[in-house]
């Protein structure tokens, strides 16, 4: 396999089980140690090579018994420390390896070891490395893409979306999968959701001929019916941002070739400046007009056949690969909007990732409040319950903290995905009683501010997690977690959470990092712009190249995001290249400078959002910091205090404006465009 020069001596692999390690030992003979964490070395007696214990406070003995082994021309794999674990793919490695190699002069073969059935390759090399050129964080980085490449070859991946959705509810036919509080608690089962979303995507063929149909509905039953019955019909689903400005609608219908947009006549009447297309369709206009009979009439069908020949009989494509499943417009916090083609296998990727670590089975109900045209709430609370994720109850508005905290309790959700924006509500409104069902509370869309998490665990008990994800990945990249739910107290040692923190990569992410200015590449645990590689990334911006060429690199997406990883693979992000100001050559982080004057302003805790940092150019320094607030503040204060933290005189703010409210968009999200305008006409 391997050439003499090159043939690897030390292979270091990802967090595996015994029957992985047995498979890896049987393909290479040559194997003949086992490096393992000393308190997990019991777990694999039995397996025919040298069990070689490592104490990580005192490795010499290892490391002798390794050079021994690798003298006589054999061959060892070192593991990652702790035991093994479904909730962390890929755990903190000791730099053992590193002395091994460049005590005996061998060469180091990164490798993934995958226990899933349905992946193509169980084991997958990485590229061989020189004892001189083995760090930590390049290892590691190599394991991150190779669970990548492993995660993309698995063959569920290769299905449509459509027939994904036919799989997943034949087998919950009889099974509440959605919830519609809004509609006096309308319960849908597999059944019911086939049945009505087969007849609809029929009458979507006979009446859009356009391959992409607008769609403009708050979450609920209409809205996954419609997306699904789009998917169905072979179409593509638009969901519209109807929050934003008339012209940013215009050109998102414009470029996509929308023409037909299904909508609600009641939410028609409260969006006054929607610039409509001249086909507008009524959903329960329609829904009334195809009749509870054609509906009945699927039935048999959906109970009789299997689901391949039941996608079949529908007309539907059984493969979906990269093919466009969905068009999504970004929420232009920073810009205009940008289209954002997610193709079958970026939907189900994330869905399949989310899935294997957010269990299904202890998570059995979980809120769908987020907008559909946000890319968080598009994929996990639509496409997620439909793929066999928990049962959804969904609510209009993400606003109305009354009426979610009346639904979370009488439906005794599990789980709130949220932002910080939306969780505030919930703060104020929201009883303990309401909450007692709550096991988990997932937020993104904003950094989560610490005092609100606090607030919210002191209030109601239950525990608040961060996460991370972009409209291009479909959307989420990592989260952090709970011990609960996956027994982590019986692995010492592991983490399932770092506050402050964005959680570990899901499964299936490969990162890399490159310096904000010169562009080079950066090791992982070095703070710089994040690029992310695997099948939830999409494959490119909608008719953009000049986009796709900053943004896109042979698979890799460039988020303009700056941050790094630790060794215990948690992702810190620490602002965008956006949110960064170059004052006299040197990069000052806004969300820094808000933290600093968080922490010193709001030590009793303030869960509103008080003020934002945003720049202006200046002819002296290149730039200047805003500080944009709701509070009165003295400059000579904030300099004062922001100067006793041992702060640099670049980092205080210049000018201070102070506003009603701070801007956010329906997202939840720092509105910055209207953000850096209030910063450049301040005074």
């Amino acid at each position: 396999m391997f050439s003499q020069s090159t043939e690897p001596k030390i292979f270091v692999v990802n967090n595996c089980d015994r029957s992985q390690l047995l498979h890896l030992l049987h393909r290479h003979p040559e194997i003949r140690g086992v490096v393992v964490e000393a308190p997990s070395a019991s777990a694999l007696r039995g397996i025919k090579a040298q069990i070689i214990a490592l104490d990580p406070n005192d490795p010499r003995e290892c490391i002798s018994a390794c050079s021994s082994l690798l003298a006589r021309g054999d061959s060892i794999v070192v593991l990652p420390l702790g035991a093994p674990t479904q909730t962390a793919h890929l755990l903190r490695h000791d730099d053992v390896f590193i002395r091994i190699a460049d005590a005996s002069r061998v060469s180091v073969l990164p490798c993934w070891l995958s226990r899933h059935l349905d992946t193509a390759e169980t084991v997958i090399a990485g590229t061989v490395l020189p004892p001189h050129q083995v760090t930590v964080a390049g290892v590691r980085e190599e394991l991150y893409r190779l669970g990548a490449e492993s995660f993309s070859g698995r063959t569920r991946l290769k299905e449509s979306l459509a027939l994904a959705c036919i799989r997943s509810l034949k087998k919950r036919l009889f099974q509440t999968v959605v919830v519609d509080a809004f509609k006096d608690d309308l319960h849908l089962n597999g059944l019911k959701l086939l049945a009505t979303a087969l007849t609809l995507a029929d009458w979507m063929r006979d009446h859009i001929p356009e391959q992409r149909i607008g769609i403009v509905l708050p979450p609920g039953a209409g809205a996954i019916l419609t997306n699904l019955a789009t998917v169905f019909s072979g179409k593509t689903p638009v969901n519209l941002n109807f929050t934003a400005g008339s012209s940013s609608i215009e050109s998102a219908m414009s470029a996509a070739g929308i023409r037909s947009v299904i909508t609600a006549t009641a939410l028609e009447a409260k969006l006054k400046n929607f610039p409509w297309p001249e086909n507008k369709v009524d959903l329960p206009t329609v829904l009334q007009g195809i009749g509870k009979v054609a509906i009945a009439r699927r039935m048999p069908a959906i109970l009789a056949l299997a689901p391949k020949a039941l996608a079949a009989w529908h007309g539907m494509p059984l493969e979906g690969g990269d093919k466009e499943a969905s068009l999504l417009f970004t929420s232009g916090s920073s810009g205009e909007p940008k289209g954002v083609p997610l193709s079958h296998a970026n939907i189900l990727s994330n869905v399949l990732q989310v899935a294997e670590i957010l269990p299904t089975d202890i998570l059995g109900s979980m809120l769908g409040c987020l907008p559909i045209f946000h890319s968080f709430g598009f994929t996990v609370t639509l496409w997620w319950p439909l793929l066999g994720g928990p049962r959804v109850v969904t609510c209009v508005s993400p606003l109305d903290a009354t009426k979610l905290s009346e639904v979370i309790g009488k439906h005794r959700v599990a789980l709130l995905l949220s932002t910080p924006t939306f969780l505030r509500g919930l703060l104020k409104k929201a009883t303990r009683e309401d909450m007692q069902a709550v096991k988990m509370v997932v937020l993104g869309a904003e950094k989560m501010p610490v005092d609100l998490a606090q607030a919210f665990e002191e209030k109601f008990g239950c525990p608040v997690r961060e996460g991370y994800g972009l409209t291009e990945t479909s959307p989420v990249i990592s989260v952090n977690l709970i011990d609960s739910m996956h027994d982590l107290k019986s692995f010492p040692g592991q983490l399932s959470e770092k506050r402050g923190s964005a959680g570990r990569l899901l499964p299936g992410v490969a990162v890399r990092v490159t310096h904000p200015d010169t562009g080079e590449r950066a090791g992982i645990f070095e703070s710089g712009i994040l690029s992310f590689a695997g099948s939830n990334i999409f494959a490119g911006y909608f008719q953009a190249p000049e986009l796709n060429r900053v943004h896109m690199d042979a698979g890799w997406f460039k988020t303009g995001d700056i941050g790094r990883m630790d060794e215990d693979g948690f992702l810190h992000i620490e602002g965008r290249v956006s949110r960064f100001s170059k004052i006299a050559g040197e990069m000052v982080p806004h969300g820094t400078v808000e933290q600093h004057l968080h922490e010193i302003y709001c030590e009793g805790g303030c869960t509103e959002p008080q003020f934002v940092i945003a720049s202006r150019k200046c002819d002296q320094r290149g730039e200047e910091l805003v500080l944009i607030t709701t509070t009165d503040y003295q400059r000579s204060d904030i300099a004062e205090k922001l100067r006793a933290r041992g702060v640099p005189n670049l980092w205080v703010p210049y000018i201070i404006r102070k506003v009603e409210s701070i801007p956010v968009l329906a997202s939840g999200k720092f509105d910055l465009r209207e953000i850096q305008r209030l910063a450049q006409s301040a005074e």
